[in-house]
Order: structure tokens, then sequence, then C-alpha cells
């Protein structure tokens, strides 16, 4: 199940740049891949000040570092000193990444001149009105989908846990439906559970023990047609240094929690979300389940956020005009001692895409090893940087993932939607600037590069927030314009546990800087 993100804050020591390059002081694995060119050039801007996070004008790391760096841009007596590049490094990040070499507003790029307001929170759904419906706890402990099944009403699919009082031999972790407007839960299923951990093709374990899910999209081509979500897998595992067998956690998940390596899945509904099958694994990090499995560590990667566009990010509709020019977009998080600067902490974001066809023929097929080979992972390192393949395609996890470059260096964004009226895709994320957490919205206009935080940051007072949901408001619940739907599960502070939780939903009117 998913767990708030460990606090990052990775201190980087002082890096100098050679005439060979990059000497890094941060400790890597044996097993670390080298750091990319451009990445290199990001952990010495870091180093030198710079930050990526939320940081303000003038210590921004792209805008006010890496960029000036490779485009030679002039820059005032008193601006915060540039780290020194060779260069060599300067020329393979330009030719892994040539449009660093372009001259390009930030606004262009990211769709950054939007700023927005926050609404008053209001009540979506709480425990009591939850345990009425046969939930014990949850929806949802992570993001959940949407399906509009009438005017102003929608079906909601999230990860939950069924109640004692459902009947004798029901499984009751896993994805359940429950539903209303986009203001208010009406009704929900606590006891009709739609799949759960170990409901994956037979022999594979990335989903052994945990199956949550997740954004939901249609798809149709071909005279195939159906719902494609997004879940979350994870394998379990008891930790030999605890006797309850468990791993720590933070904020709400103090006490601990079990021992898992997180992997994506993809299931599918041909009758409107009312019953799935999980099609198979999609998205897994770049290391082995080995190389957790039996320790005191907990390994993330989200759940998976779709998005349906051109080669070049443009947003399409769904169903596209030209299925054999569409591509399914999978964001997700990750940490890992491969992963260059705050990254080796933080869960910092990356995307991996299929082509659309090849989605909606293989999730139908049968054939899990087709499922695993669907998706490659984007690296901006790599000559093709959509070349790395998501997953090991191992029933196992013995074998990893390919690399990925961080879109980039902080907290990642977890949940992307088009806006129409502004044309931008508006990305949310956990942010660990505040005491508690909180969240912010980052703008993109090609899936790739990534705005700032624009706005205001999201809390409420001094609640603990977690667990979000950014929801269209067009009844294409992956499209907003202009004022998108922010869903949260809020506890009160020192309050950790779901019955003192309830979740909410804020309006972000958006608007032109």
């Amino acid at each position: 199940m998913s767990r708030i993100s460990t606090r990052f804050g990775a201190i980087l020591t002082a890096v100098t740049i050679l005439e060979a390059g990059l000497s890094l002081a941060i400790a890597q694995s044996s097993t670390s891949r080298q750091l990319g060119p451009c990445e290199k050039i990001g952990v010495a801007c870091e180093s030198a000040g710079f930050k990526q996070d939320e940081a303000p004008q003038g210590k921004r790391l792209r805008q006010d570092c890496m960029t000036p760096l490779l485009q030679g841009q002039s820059r005032p007596a008193s601006a915060m000193p540039l780290p020194v590049i060779a260069p060599e490094l300067k020329a393979a990040c330009l030719a892994a990444q040539p449009s660093f070499a372009k001259p390009r507003s930030e606004a262009s790029a990211t769709g950054a001149s939007l700023t927005f307001t926050v609404s008053d929170p209001t009540l979506f759904m709480d425990q009591q009105q939850l345990r009425g419906y046969g939930f014990a706890a949850g929806p949802s402990d992570g993001p959940f989908g949407a399906i509009q099944n009438g005017e102003g009403h929608y079906r909601f699919l999230g990860p939950a846990w069924g109640s004692d009082k459902c009947p004798p031999g029901a499984r009751r972790e896993g994805v359940f439906a429950f539903s209303g407007t986009l203001s208010r839960v009406t009704a929900g299923q606590g006891c009709r559970i739609l799949f759960s951990g170990g409901d994956g093709p037979h022999g594979w374990i990335f989903n052994a023990n945990y199956s949550g899910g997740g954004q939901i999209i249609p798809i149709a081509a071909k005279g195939n047609h159906g719902w494609l979500m997004s879940f979350r897998g994870e394998y379990h595992w008891k930790n030999p240094a605890r006797p309850d067998g468990l791993c720590g956690g933070v904020g709400v998940f103090a006490g601990g929690v079990p021992c898992y390596y997180s992997t994506l899945g993809l299931a599918v509904s041909t009758d409107g979300g009312w019953t799935f099958k999980v099609a198979g694994e999609s998205v897994q990090l770049t290391d082995p389940l080995s190389a957790s499995k039996g320790r005191n560590v907990n390994r993330n990667i989200g759940y998976g956020s779709l998005v349906v566009a051109d080669a070049n990010g443009k947003h399409l509709d769904n169903p596209p005009p030209d299925p054999k020019a569409a591509y399914v977009y999978l964001f997700f998080v990750s940490s890992g001692q491969d992963l260059p600067g705050p990254c080796v902490q933080a869960q910092c974001p990356g995307v991996a895409r299929a082509r659309y066809e090849n989605v909606i023929f293989t999730v139908f097929s049968g054939n899990p090893h087709a499922v695993a080979k669907l998706f490659q992972k984007y690296d901006a390192d790599s000559k093709d940087p959509w070349s790395e393949p998501a997953t090991g395609d191992s029933p196992d996890l013995s074998v990893g993932g390919g690399k990925f470059s961080p879109l980039y260096l902080g907290q990642g964004i977890q949940m992307v939607i088009y806006d129409r009226a502004f044309d931008v895709y508006l990305g949310a994320a956990v942010s660990f600037q505040a005491v508690r957490p909180s969240f912010v919205i980052r703008t993109s206009r090609d899936l790739i590069h990534w705005s700032e935080p624009i706005g205001p940051v999201i809390t409420e007072g001094n609640r603990w927030l977690s667990y979000f949901t950014l929801l269209g408001e067009t009844g294409d619940p992956s499209v907003s314009s202009g004022e998108p739907r922010l869903y949260f599960r809020s506890n009160p502070e020192g309050k950790p546990a779901y019955d003192d939780s309830v979740f909410k939903v804020v309006t972000l009117k958006l608007a032109r800087n």
C-alpha cells in the first residue's frame, strides 16, 4: 500500500568539475550506473547551492544554473556563482539533450505563466459514512480513478479494506468501487472487491501481496475498447530486525508498515469498471527484488498516471483520431543509489511510454510477457531516449527495469491531467518544504519539461495531508477546463489513524499571471 515518502534533503558535499569530468562526493553503490552528462551538470549546480523544488528566482537549478551554463547566457555580477564545467561535459550534455542549446522561455516550455487560487476544503467522504458502505478503512489508500456514469455522477475506483461485516471468506484488501458526484460520495461497495493482491497472471509475483489502483482512462481501437487502470502492486517480506516483521515508516505510518517492493501494473475492464482483469506488470524499479528483499527497506514507485499524447507530448483526444500516431505515457516516481542528487532519497519523477495501438492489443492478449515489454522509460542520456525497458520481464522480479532520467530533481508528480482551457498539463506532487506534508502543482506542455511549482502551496492549517487525486471537471476526469479538483486525505495532527481521517476536496481556479 502506498506510503508517504520519506522527507528528502540529501546534503551534497562540494563538487569540483575537472578536465576529466565530474568528481562526485556522493557515495554510490557498486551497482550504480554512471551518471549521464546532463545529470552531472545538474548535481554540480545543486552542490553550488541551486535548488529544484520551490526555489526562489535566481536560485533555480534548471533555469538559473543549467540553462546559463549550457547556453552561455550573460548574467548580472550579483548573480549566484555558477560551478565550472569542462567543455567536454557541456558538449556531451548538448549532444544528449539538444533542446538545452535552444533559448526558450520557461513559460512556453512548461506553461509556468499560470497560477491558481484554492477554494476552502469541503468534505468529500468520512469514515463513519464509509463504514456504512461496508468499508473498514479507506477508500482511498492512494489515488483513485473515476468513470462518468451519468450527468454529474461518477463511479470511483480506489484501494481500501472491506469490514468484518462482509460475508465470510470475502477478500477485504484491494480495489473497490464507490460513487457520487465530484463534490460528495453518496454510495459504496465495501464488500465487493474488484481485484486484489495475488490476482496477477499465473506465476508472476509483482502484486503478490497488494494491489491498489489507480487512475483510469478509456481505450479504443480496431474493435477493442475498455477502460485501462494503472495500479500499484507490492511484494512483501518480514523484517528480521523487528519482532513484528515490519519496516520503519514515517508520518501517519510511524509505527511501521509491511516491508515491500512495489511495481506498476495494468488492469483492464470491458464493462464500464464493474469487473477488472489484471493484464500484467507495466513499470518496474531499476533494481531487482533481490536488492531489497530481507532488509529493513521499502521500495516505492507510486501508483502511476496515464496520459494519451503524440510523440512530442502534445495532448490528443481519447480515443485519438489516428491511433497509430498516439502514445500512452505512464508517470511513476522512484529513488535509488543510481539516481542523481536528491533522488538518492527523494521520490523523483520518471515517465515511460508505449504506442497506443500496441497497448490496446497487448492488454487484451492474455500474454503478461508482452505487457511487460510494452513500455520504454525516458532516458535523456541515451541516443534513443525512449529505449530503456520499463520492466525486466521476469515473473519473479529477478531482473530490474531499465534506467531512467528524472524529469526534475525533487518530489515527483504522481498524477497528471490535461487542462484544455490553458492547453497545459497539470501535475500534482507532495511537498515537504513545510513542517507537514502539503501539495504543489507543476505544469508542462510536452510531458518532459516541468515548471517549478506554480500558485500557492496547498495546505490545511495544522492538519496532516496525504493521498491525493487530481480530477478534471469536464466529464472526462483526465481533462479539466480551468477548475480541476484536488482530493486528499486529512488527519488531525497527532491522530494518524483512518478512524480520525476524512477525505476533502478543493477547487483549483487557474489563471494567467
